[in-house]
């Protein structure tokens, strides 16, 4: 995944996503929950997000702590995005047969300008 550089020469995007233990970094989120909340998991966790890695992160970390024992279950996740790049809502409506106006998935595949840089992705 290349793109011209200012002086013309190709540039190279070593996307933090695609090393294999990225999401493994991730589910430190749900450890650091847990140990913050008193070794307890919360109800609910609402995590901002673009593409979703974090959601997956805190999936996997509070799956964990279920499976050693550590927590009785795992909280419900919600993720929050903005609605210039949404990617998982929109996909989560059109497999509902509903719409929110956006692009569809294969048409998701440039960054949309929004305040919330954090969480803009290539749609």
């Amino acid at each position: 995944h290349g793109r011209e550089g200012r002086g013309g020469g190709s540039v190279f995007y070593a996307s933090h996503a695609w090393h294999p233990f990225f999401l493994q970094g991730t589910k430190t989120l749900a450890y650091e929950l847990w140990e913050d909340l008193g070794f307890r998991a919360p109800d609910n966790v609402i995590i901002p997000t673009g593409g979703g890695s974090n959601v997956m992160g805190c999936d996997i970390g509070f799956g964990e702590l279920l499976a050693a024992g550590e927590i009785s279950r795992r909280p419900r996740l919600f993720c929050a995005q903005p609605l210039a790049c949404s990617p998982i809502c929109t996909a989560f409506l059109e497999e509902s047969g509903r719409s929110d106006g956006k692009p569809t998935p294969e048409e998701w595949n440039a960054p949309v300008a929004t305040i919330a840089e954090g969480a803009s992705i290539a749609r």
